[in-house]
């Protein structure tokens, strides 16, 4: 266990992130807080048009659908 226990400034090393999973029966959002690492990291996502440098942008939210839902009903998906 690192000492001290409670510290006030973080270390380099020590800096955690709180990411948030928003779960139900038919889909998962996954919330990750921004800041210049996860830019980096998912700085790919200009490419699809998303305004990442907005100065009011918090977190990134990443959804997931359980594909099964998507289907329509069917006698042969029933099964």
């Amino acid at each position: 266990m690192p000492r001290p226990i409670w510290r006030d400034d973080p270390t380099p090393g020590d800096v955690r992130h709180r990411i948030l999973v928003l779960s139900n029966p038919i889909h998962s959002d996954i919330a990750v807080p921004v800041d210049a690492d996860i830019l980096a990291r998912f700085g790919f996502l200009r490419d699809g048009a998303l305004d990442l440098d907005d100065p009011n942008l918090r977190d990134i939210i990443f959804t997931t659908i359980m594909p099964h839902l998507l289907m329509k009903p069917s006698p042969d998906n029933l099964r």
